[in-house]
């Protein structure tokens, strides 16, 4: 038993060990294949890394060198634009101005004339006009005087016809009320 239990004991411990051994063997070839994979792909993305960033460097060289003839291009054909734009707007202006010097000018002396004219044609109808007033202002203050003379005198005699008439109802009031006096008097006695 002792014998089969020591066989058996070592035969385990061979079999443990071969697989220990074995596992051990799988284990390092499975790290160096992992270790080979993973040095060969860092170096493929490094190379493709590289290749994208010299190509994305060439084809950022391109536009910004095709942008900046762009960009220059368009500053000429403004500055071109810019200063034909200035030399007819300078032009433009000068003959406005010129223009309008001109009609000023003739506006001006139009406006002179007219004024000269209406001034004279204005101090006329004023001396007219004023001479008119003074006649129209003679005869209807003399009018007024004469209106005035015979409302007055008009007045005067109607206050004098209402006084009188005023006197003799007062008085033909007076004697009425003394005869009613009286007959009451007479009556009660």
């Amino acid at each position: 038993m002792w014998r089969l239990a020591k066989t058996e004991s070592l035969l385990m411990w061979t079999l443990a060990k071969s697989e220990y051994l074995l596992m051990w063997t799988l284990a390092k070839t499975e790290s160096l294949l992992m270790w080979t994979l993973a040095k060969t792909e860092s170096l493929l993305m490094w190379t493709l890394a590289k290749t994208e960033s010299l190509l994305m460097w060439t084809l950022a060289k391109s536009e910004y060198l095709l942008m900046w003839r762009l960009a220059k291009t368009e500053s000429l054909l403004m500055w071109t634009l810019a200063k034909s734009e200035s030399l007819l707007m300078w032009t433009l202006a000068k003959s406005e101005y010129l223009l309008m010097w001109t009609l000023a000018k003739s506006e001006y002396l139009l406006m002179w004339r007219l004024v000269k004219t209406e001034s004279f044609l204005m101090w006329t109808l004023a001396k007219t006009e004023s001479l008119l007033m003074w006649t129209l202002a003679k005869r209807e203050s003399l009018l007024m005087w004469t209106l005035a003379k015979s409302e007055y005198l008009l007045m005067w005699t109607l206050a004098k016809t209402e006084s009188l008439l005023m006197w003799t109802l007062a008085k033909t009031e007076s004697l009425l009320m003394w005869r009613l006096a009286k007959t009451e008097s007479l009556l009660m006695n």
